[in-house]
């Protein structure tokens, strides 16, 4: 039997003789349901670019890597109709990988990579793809809410969930809905407009950060903050897209130990005053819970006790306090990127919860 130093070394041996020698460029595009239509127009977000399916699939005709015939074909397919087979080809193949990979989503994120292995590539790419969804939910007032209708087909697409009980009196309940929302929340096209000129700032530091991610520290021109930033959207998306509701506040709690640079609950608390102009003793919610007492429950009750396995309320509902962790945790991280966006020349996270920057 192998010892587990034996199998770590072996093992090590393999991932070496498997990696791709090949550091090439590339474009990886992932279909999403950010609308209901296609009609919204084009946005960028530092490298990530959204575009209507049909924008997208004419620069790819244009790029050289679809042929037209494809283009019709595929645009007749979204109208519904049914294609006949077509003689099999490069072109032919290329699409079919097209129709498989949109489906019926009428937007496509594309995120460029350069100089990194297949693997790696990916990887990077479709989070860059995450997160750039979720600092667009960061313009709704519950961003969670507003993901649930902002998916990347890679990650999943609608289905139903049946439910079945039993109960006394030989009572049978069952029922069925559906797993997310197929897009995200309605909004007019000048209402989109208008939000996103007022969200500017904060996106274009987003923009940043993904940048930072694709491409590392080199030739970040503050790649300390981004870093911040980076780990604070990490923790924020999977904070929204978590079911649990004690787990959600326990990233959204990490969400904001990251902005606070690390320093726990009086860091935190210094964020919310810096940055939101909340003193620890005023009243954050209508019941009077001041600033104190909620980060108190989030960070202290549910993230660290949870984290360090003393969590006596494992069983208690969550779900109030998940509200207020992310109301908190937006709050926070809007007022952190629109602070970066105006800070062009500033590096140092710290400089975040100072009075005096």
């Amino acid at each position: 039997m192998q010892t587990l130093l034996q199998y770590c070394r072996s093992s090590k041996k393999t991932v070496k003789q498997a990696a791709d020698p090949s550091l090439l460029d590339r474009e990886h595009c992932f279909a999403c349901s950010l609308f209901g239509s296609d009609d919204y127009g084009s946005l960028t977000i530092g490298p990530a670019v959204f575009e209507p399916r049909t924008d997208w699939l004419t620069r790819k005709v244009s790029e050289g890597y679809i042929d037209k015939v494809a283009r019709r074909r595929n645009m007749r397919a979204w109208q519904g109709e049914k294609l006949r087979s077509r003689m099999q080809s490069r072109h032919s193949r290329v699409e079919g990988y097209v129709l498989n990979a949109v489906g019926s989503s009428h937007y496509i994120c594309s995120i460029p990579t350069q100089g990194l292995a297949s693997h790696m590539s990916s990887d990077r790419a479709v989070l860059a793809a995450r997160l750039a969804l979720v600092s667009l939910a960061l313009m709704w007032t519950t961003p969670s809410s507003a993901l649930d209708g902002f998916n990347l087909s890679f990650d999943r697409t609608p289905f139903t969930r049946s439910s079945l009980s039993f109960g006394p009196d030989r009572h049978v309940s069952g029922g069925w809905m559906r797993s997310h929302r197929p897009f995200g929340p309605y909004i007019s096209k000048d209402g989109w407009t208008t939000i996103l000129e007022d969200f500017r700032g904060e996106l274009d530091v987003v923009g940043e950060v993904l940048r930072f991610h694709l491409d590392g520290p080199a030739t970040a021109a503050r790649p300390k903050l981004m870093n911040m930033f980076l780990h604070a959207l990490i923790w924020f998306h999977e904070a929204c897209r978590e079911r649990l509701p004690l787990l959600a506040t326990v990233k959204f709690a990490a969400t904001l130990d990251a902005l606070a640079g690390g320093g726990g609950r009086n860091a935190i608390l210094d964020l919310l005053e810096v940055r939101l102009g909340v003193q620890r003793d005023h009243a954050l919610f209508g019941d009077g819970t001041t600033a104190a007492t909620a980060i108190d429950e989030i960070y202290s009750e549910a993230r660290s006790r949870t984290v360090h396995e003393t969590n006596e309320k494992l069983q208690r509902d969550w779900s109030g306090k998940r509200g207020r962790a992310e109301q908190i945790a937006r709050l926070c991280l809007i007022g952190c990127l629109a602070w970066a966006s105006e800070k062009q020349d500033t590096d140092d996270p710290r400089a975040m919860t100072s009075v005096q920057v």
